[in-house]
């Protein structure tokens, strides 16, 4: 597996792609899918990702601290069958994610707050079918941060399209998983094309960097 992935990488690089960029100076934090139906050991369908929770709760501290908006996304049906089509038939646990249940709760431990906005979306990406972009882009966000789950998911359906709506995109690899380690590793190194992949303490250091300077911002 480190050799198909370092053959990956050297690809990229040869073909100059996947440079980092960087992080903007007006980033929002998108909590992608970290809700009780797939965090919670309850529900059939969670992943262990008690580590990951942890580290999202660290990075959001900091977000806060900083006064930057925080979205939660969540994934949810009124009617799985009509809404979901052919999709349905394909997964058929998303017939569990039913709106008004807590499965579709953000998992407790990040502590979401009133103001901190909460997303229905019924697509893989938070950006389909949904204000989001034009929500960003009234306060005048340019950085995306992505967390949440799966990343060879819902994560990566909204990495994608926060790049191509304009928006500098980093997805913070301790904050994301999927149900395969090894799967997590394959997309997030080929979802460098899009995004920069970054660690949480390097994303913690930025939010630190944008709290002292000017005491942050209001979202």
């Amino acid at each position: 597996m480190s050799a198909a992935l370092s053959e990956m990488e050297h690809l990229f690089q040869s073909l100059g792609w996947g440079r980092s960029i960087g992080f903007g100076d007006r980033p929002a934090v998108l909590v992608v899918d970290a809700i009780r139906a797939f965090t919670d050991p309850a529900f059939p369908q969670a992943l262990a990702v008690d580590r990951e929770i942890e580290a999202i709760a660290q990075l959001l501290d900091a977000a806060r601290e900083a006064n930057v908006p925080i979205v939660f996304v969540t994934i949810g049906y009124h009617d799985p069958r009509a809404e979901l089509g052919p999709w349905l038939d394909k997964s058929p646990g998303l017939g569990d994610l039913r709106e008004g249940t807590p499965a579709l709760d953000p998992d407790p431990r990040l502590r979401r707050q009133p103001e901190e906005r909460l997303l229905l979306k019924k697509g893989s990406s938070s950006f389909f079918g949904t204000d989001l972009a034009q929500w960003l882009k009234i306060r005048e966000v340019d950085t995306c941060i992505v967390t949440g789950f799966t990343a060879n998911g819902c994560v990566m359906a909204t990495a994608l399209d926060s790049t191509q709506h304009g928006f500098r995109t980093s997805i913070v690899r301790d904050c994301v998983a999927c149900r395969l380690d090894f799967l997590k590793r394959v997309v997030l190194c080929n979802l460098r094309t899009w995004a920069d992949i970054v660690s949480l303490g390097e994303t913690m250091g930025y939010l630190r960097r944008l709290s002292l300077s000017a005491g942050g911002r209001v979202g």
